[in-house]
């Protein structure tokens, strides 16, 4: 998430990927949530390849609600996205390099009822996968990692 009001999420792709491709052409896309049983299956979508990643993965595809595109019925979260943004990255010379970051505003929300506690969605209980400092490391997000804050006023 980059921004709360409103909903804005994105991610960055290197290279003209067919998901770039396709969030330029069609103006939408959707989050979908990784979570452990899902990560192999995830790093099979990081192929260049050109049939559609579900073929490969054979994971079961949602049509969106409010965009065209399909999201992962095995995902515990999902996001519908209207693109906002699509910037080419630039190194410090200002020439564009070959990645992409793609920035959405999230229009509609599935998560799974039993990750919401009193209507607030509880990240641990889904168990997702995020990228850490190596080209292949990953971490879990697990109850037992998290604390709270208090943010000032």
């Amino acid at each position: 998430m980059f921004n709360y009001r409103p909903p804005i999420l994105g991610f960055s792709s290197v290279g003209w990927k067919d998901t770039v491709r396709n969030i330029s052409e069609s103006g939408e896309f959707i989050f979908n949530l990784v979570t452990r049983q899902l990560a192999d299956l995830m790093n099979q979508t990081s192929a260049s390849v050109e049939e559609s990643e579900f073929e490969i993965t054979g994971l079961e595809r949602l049509q969106g609600s409010r965009v065209r595109a399909a999201r992962v019925a095995a995902s515990p979260v999902s996001i519908e996205c209207k693109l906002s943004q699509l910037v080419r990255l630039q190194d410090l010379q200002g020439q564009p390099i070959d990645t992409w970051m793609i920035l959405g505003v999230a229009i509609a929300v599935h998560i799974r009822r039993d990750f919401l506690e009193e209507g607030i969605y509880q990240t641990a209980k889904a168990g997702p996968v995020l990228r850490a400092g190596g080209a292949g490391d990953y971490f879990q997000i697990a109850a037992n990692q998290g604390f709270f804050m208090k943010r000032p006023k």
